[in-house]
């Protein structure tokens, strides 16, 4: 079986780019999959290594795509564009450029299936082609669809001719029955998994008083980042507690991130980092808070409890659903009630205030039962076990022969 792999942005940095790699890496190992190439889009300064497949890249910032690469995250780690701002001489450069890619790769690789990351515009293009498409949703494209119904219709059209869809979760199942009109019987629950060969565990914990506390991530309004400054600010200085953001900061929100550095020397910026150097830094941490109001899944809360962090997280239905009942109530998870959102992924004015307080204590609980644990590492290593990109790509490998055979 020859899989030809796409998605429209950069394949590292994100939820969704980090799944692609790792799929792609665990599938090598299966018989059943011959060879495999890679369809992607980034920008110049974005060097892929360790892909080990073809590659078919669509350059952005050239002549022929004169704008930064297009993310399915209004913000994104690194440079972009956002799809909904994007003119109509855009959009048409952009599907000739990932047109030309697509014919290349069909006509060198000879594919048997496409693997297609997100039911977007890039998946749309694949159903011009006679062969089978398996497309997995990361959640973004649904919240797209929602929130730019008029591009949606436009420039994506009908997913509906899809062979398979793998969603995050059953959750996410009625969502992609309305919005793209699929058939359930074409809908699985293929889930999402973490590197368990990179987020390791940390043997210990470094001896001190303090707690220290790690936000990783795009930093977002809709990732309940300005709501987390002003959670942790409230936190008195006697508790002796720092932040760290991992985080890329765009020019919009970096004044305000600015600010509270300078008013509270408790926090600390950082730039973004390859899963590898994440992973590693994860084990310095003691405590992962995860304020985000909208995600396909999670997949760095998973990440960080990997590594032995404590977890505080908002109330995620898609998290939650593919964490399960039993995980979700651990004792070293510590959940915060979602506030009153707005347009899926804001919080109501109104809210604000009590939902800044709600997250402050619930930080405050997680501290304190690390230390009343004697600043004991979690170990979830047994109920994460079932979570793994190599299981993963093994389910997506029995589907996608099921459609060649």
């Amino acid at each position: 079986m020859r899989i030809l792999h796409t998605i429209a942005q950069y394949p590292d940095r994100t939820g969704s780019g980090i799944a692609c790699r790792n799929i792609i890496k665990c599938m090598r190992s299966f018989d059943e999959v011959e060879d495999q190439a890679l369809i992607y889009g980034h920008n110049p300064e974005q060097k892929l290594t360790d892909l080990a497949c073809r590659s078919y890249p669509v350059d952005f910032d050239t002549e022929a795509l004169p704008f930064p690469v297009a993310g399915m995250s209004d913000v994104m780690p690194y440079r972009s564009t956002v799809y909904k701002e994007m003119t109509e001489v855009q959009v048409e450069q952009w599907i000739a450029g990932f047109r030309q890619a697509l014919d290349l790769a069909v006509k060198e690789f000879k594919p048997d299936l496409i693997i297609a990351h997100h039911l977007w515009l890039l998946t749309s293009l694949c159903l011009d082609y006679d062969i089978p498409v398996l497309a997995l949703s990361h959640g973004t494209d649904i919240r797209q669809a929602k929130q730019n119904p008029d591009y949606f219709h436009k420039y994506v059209g009908d997913l509906s001719g899809l062979d398979l869809v793998s969603a995050l979760s059953h959750e996410q199942i009625e969502d992609l029955q309305e919005v793209y009109g699929l058939k359930p019987e074409k809908i699985f629950v293929g889930g999402a998994g973490f590197d368990h060969e990179v987020f390791l565990r940390k043997t210990k914990r470094e001896p001190g008083p303090d707690v220290r506390l790690l936000y990783a991530g795009r930093f977002a309004r809709a990732k309940g980042c300005y709501e987390l400054l002003e959670a942790f600010h409230a936190i008195p200085e006697e508790e002796n507690v720092s932040l760290h953001l991992l985080s890329h900061v765009e020019e919009q929100d970096r004044d305000l991130v600015t600010s509270y550095l300078k008013n509270d020397n408790r926090i600390s910026q950082y730039g973004p980092l390859s899963q590898a150097e994440l992973a590693q830094e994860m084990r310095k941490y003691d405590i992962f808070i995860f304020p985000s109001y909208y995600e396909g899944l999670g997949l760095s809360a998973l990440e960080a409890m990997a590594s032995g962090l404590y977890l505080v997280t908002t109330h995620l239905p898609g998290l939650r659903a593919f964490m399960g009942e039993e995980l979700w109530f651990h004792e070293d998870i510590t959940r915060v009630e979602m506030p009153e959102l707005v347009d899926l992924d804001r919080v109501a004015e109104a809210a604000i205030a009590q939902h800044v307080k709600n997250l402050t204590e619930a930080i405050l609980v997680s501290v304190h039962n690390f230390r009343e644990k004697d600043y004991q590492i979690a170990d979830f290593s047994q109920e994460l076990a079932p979570f793994t990109w190599q299981g993963v790509a093994a389910e997506l490998a029995r589907r996608a022969s099921s459609l060649i055979a």
